[in-house]
Parts: C-alpha cells; structure tokens; sequence
C-alpha cells in the first residue's frame, strides 16, 4: 500500500487507497501504532452509476475498530484526493455510514476544507439509548458522581458535558465512554464555553482514547451550546492545538471548516 500521513488540527491518519479484500482492521492497528496516528482511512472511488457520491471513506480507529465518520478525517481525505489529482472540482460528496457529506475546498494554501454535516439527531434509537425522549442536560451516574450530559448524532455517537475547565474531564472521560447507558460506546467531548463565540473542547474518542481534536465532538459541542442558547450561530472550536471553525445555516445544517497538514 501506498501510505500517507496528514493532520487536522493534530488529529492523525494514515491514508492510503481502497484496495480489495484487505484486513483493514488488522492494518489499523498496525499502521495507527507504528506512526502513532489516531485513525486509518482508505478511500474508494465509487462508480457515477453506483452512488451520487465520487468517494466513499472507509474510516477505523487505532484499535481496528470502525467509525461511521470523523469530521477531522474526512478533510485530511479531500486533502490526499487533491494532492492525487482525484477531484476535478471543488465540491465533492463522500459517502460514510453517517450519511453522505458533502466537501468543498475552500482554501489551498493553508488547505481548508467545508463540510456539511447536515442536521443532528437525539433519536435514541440511532444513539443506541434506552430513553424516551431527547436525552438533553440529563443526569447521569459516573464513579458516585452526578454528571449532566446531553446525547447527540452527528456523523457519529457523541455525548456533551459542559465544564469549568476541558480538564476536569480526566478522570471519567473512559468511564462515560463505556457507560452502560451507551449500548455503543459514546465519544465524550468536555466542553468550556468561552464565551458566545468561543468554545474550548477536550474529547476522549471512542477505540481511540484521548484525542487532541475531533472534528464532529467540536461540531456536536456546538450544537449542542446553540440549541441551549450558550452560543450564537457561528463559533470558533478551539482544541488542545488547532481550531476549526462551525456554524449553523438557515436550513439548520452544521457546517465545518477547518484545516488539513501532510505529514509524510
């Protein structure tokens, strides 16, 4: 395989094209240790006839295990299909087992790319919950402490907690992970509202750990403050090192933009 490793906002991949019948979980596992990345990605080019997306996004954590998306991801993959000579135009729909998003680049030097993330879901059945209704701002039981989270499907299962300070997270981000309430694990993004415009953001990933940024944790946190009338209708998310930048469009739609880095 032809290897490649890029960044967003310090998020990792290893990169490389879709090719047939390989144990991409196994490989996961031992690309993501030996370069000490958080994700692999292979891409597939998708035939016109077959889907109105041009690629699909065959996204594993470090411990092989899949992911329907992730948001810092699926912009370091526009990056490799660019520095490939894949796209031919700006806007492209990648499918993932999240939806299909759709990319646009929107900068090359620094690359920036968009992504439409569309609308989010507090369907507990998509979340693999057993409640009711919307599990927003509930309580939830952590090693004898009382912790009020918000559950949310963004491209993939998230869960909110706001916070004095990203840190104070630490010591219960694995447990909230692999709560029972979570049939499916949940990523867990400890959020510290700057202020209407600013939003600092810790998240411990699911088959991954902890993280220095996750592009669709970010995107959740901000939909999340939003509806709770914690923020106005565009953000900056800041992570440990980067920032990308979200908003909410008339539709309702959450948009992305954020940066993209080649490593190797």
């Amino acid at each position: 395989m032809n290897l490649e490793i890029y960044h967003g906002c310090h998020n990792s991949f290893v990169i490389t094209d879709d090719q047939e019948n390989m144990p991409y979980e196994n490989n996961a596992k031992t690309l993501c240790n030996k370069y000490q990345t958080d994700g692999f990605i292979a891409v597939r080019k998708l035939l016109p006839n077959k889907s109105k997306a041009t690629f699909e996004m065959l996204y594993y954590n470090k411990d092989g295990s899949r992911a329907p998306m992730c948001g810092n991801g699926i912009r370091c993959m526009m990056h490799y299909c660019y520095l490939h000579n894949y796209i031919k135009q700006e806007q492209v729909l990648i499918l993932t087992p999240g939806g299909i998003m759709e990319t646009k680049i929107v900068s090359i030097n620094p690359f920036l790319v968009s992504v439409n993330l569309k609308k989010p879901s507090f369907d507990p059945k998509i979340l693999s919950i057993d409640y009711n209704k919307k599990h927003i701002n509930q309580p939830l039981k952590v090693k004898d402490k009382i912790i009020y989270v918000t559950s949310i499907f963004l491209g993939t299962h998230h869960c909110v907690v706001f916070v004095d300070d990203i840190h104070d997270g630490d010591n219960i981000g694995q447990y909230i992970c692999h709560h029972p309430f979570y049939k499916a694990d949940v990523n867990v993004n400890f959020a510290k509202i700057i202020d209407e415009n600013n939003i600092e953001v810790k998240t411990y990933e699911r088959g991954v750990g902890w993280t220095l940024a996750c592009g669709t944790g970010g995107c959740s946190v901000f939909a999340v403050a939003n509806l709770l009338g914690k923020c106005k209708d565009h953000v900056t998310i800041h992570f440990i090192d980067g920032t990308i930048q979200v908003s909410k469009d008339k539709d309702g739609n959450i948009i992305m933009v954020g940066p993209s880095e080649k490593i190797k």
